[in-house]
């Protein structure tokens, strides 16, 4: 699709694509069950890594790098609300933009057409080139349909922001759902490409069966936590709807 080419095979060692595959179980899990209660630790995981990875992009020794991932958690846990709505925003206004490039891609001239270009051989440059290559289709469709882009794709992105810091809750409902189904899809993945031979073409060419997995496990994580979020409510309004134990007890013996 857009040309780009399908993601290499992660070249892991076997004890790393183990421990992968089962943090993605049991962390995709979890979030699938309780994802809005443990969100500020998920969201405090995520910036902790991020702090490691932008260390070790620009290089910088160890110190560093560890004073980055806890500032980077630390930031992540204050931000929380923030994080969980500006997400949401990223994947509707990513899903909007989306399809907007492909109805306009047959459109463009072979000049106009953003081209892929992949940072390095590995998989992580093959996300980095994705990135790249969504800069530039957003900069393509802002020079040729600069109204249409504003009037689809900026509603699309401010909207479930307002919403998600409106109701933060919500966004850490439908986020972590979705990411949680997307983690426990990929667990069997990494495990069986690592181990079985000819695996990941396999999974490449039956790209919907994991997607529709996904898809399914993140509905039901809506379903489940959205549930437990209104148990929780209805518990909370009767704990606070019945009168002190105290007040129960002089009023009995008046």
């Amino acid at each position: 699709m857009f040309g780009i080419p399908s993601p290499p095979h992660p070249q892991w060692a076997d004890l790393v694509a183990v421990g992968a595959a089962g943090a993605c179980l049991v962390v995709g899990m979890v979030a699938l069950l309780a994802g809005w209660k443990i969100a500020r630790v998920l969201v405090c995981g995520l910036g902790v890594v991020a702090g490691l990875l932008l260390a070790a992009y620009f290089e910088l020794d160890l110190t560093f790098r560890l004073v980055a991932a806890v500032v980077a958690g630390l930031l992540g846990l204050v931000l929380d609300r923030l994080v969980w709505a500006l997400l949401m925003g990223a994947v509707c206004g990513g899903v909007a933009a989306g399809v907007l490039l492909d109805r306009a891609w047959g459109a463009m001239s072979s000049e106009g057409r953003p081209v892929f270009q992949a940072w390095d051989a590995g998989l992580g440059g093959w996300f980095g080139g994705v990135g790249g290559f969504a800069m530039d289709g957003l900069a393509a469709l802002y020079g040729g349909q600069a109204v249409l882009l504003l009037v689809v794709v900026g509603p699309a992105v401010v909207l479930p922001v307002v919403l998600g810091l409106l109701r933060p809750r919500l966004a850490r409902i439908v986020m972590t759902s979705l990411s949680a189904g997307a983690a426990v899809a990929c667990g069997p993945i990494i495990a069986a490409t690592q181990f079985v031979p000819g695996c990941w073409d396999r999974v490449l060419a039956l790209w919907y069966v994991p997607a529709g997995l996904a898809a399914m496990l993140a509905v039901a994580g809506l379903a489940i936590q959205y549930r437990s979020a209104i148990r929780s409510d209805r518990s909370k309004q009767e704990r606070e709807a019945e009168p002190p134990a105290e007040a129960t007890g002089k009023a009995a013996r008046g």
